[in-house]
């Protein structure tokens, strides 16, 4: 499950992105910036609001010290599960195709 197969994706332009197929610890333990350097707002913007709101609520309430780790986690985790696989999504819907047989085969039995 943890071990993270390497695709390419080509655009009908000339251009081509190497993607990540499975989990990713880099979206795990830095789930707000990945988003953020590959330019998926609507995630980083996600990733942004859940920790800030979980930090200032965690902090401004004495009664809930352990909030921060019961929101940011499971938003962690998904990140790392699921991510790679929306993004890859995202990409096909914006038209790159698999380069060649390899990646097209890891693409159509992960995601």
């Amino acid at each position: 499950m943890f071990l993270c197969a390497i695709g390419f994706l080509l655009h009908n332009l000339g251009s081509t992105k190497e993607i990540k197929i499975n989990f990713s610890y880099l979206n795990f333990f830095f789930y707000p910036i990945m988003p953020m350097i590959r330019l998926d707002w609507k995630f980083t913007l996600l990733g942004i609001i859940i920790v800030l709101s979980a930090v200032i609520v965690s902090t401004l309430s004495a009664n809930l010290p352990l909030l921060k780790v019961f929101v940011i986690l499971p938003y962690a985790l998904f990140m790392g599960n699921k991510y790679n696989k929306i993004y890859i999504k995202s990409l096909l819907k914006k038209g790159f195709i698999p380069a060649d047989k390899y990646s097209q085969r890891a693409i159509e039995t992960r995601i």
